[in-house]
């Protein structure tokens, strides 16, 4: 069972969404 170009696109943008939002709010939460 493989994904298909449209579901690996939108997994690929999740997950960069996910890390920007990972990146902006949790670490600056971790720092203070």
């Amino acid at each position: 069972m493989g994904i298909s170009d449209e579901e690996g696109y939108l997994l690929t943008i999740g997950i960069c969404c996910l890390t920007a939002f990972v990146l902006e709010y949790l670490i600056p939460k971790l720092k203070s």
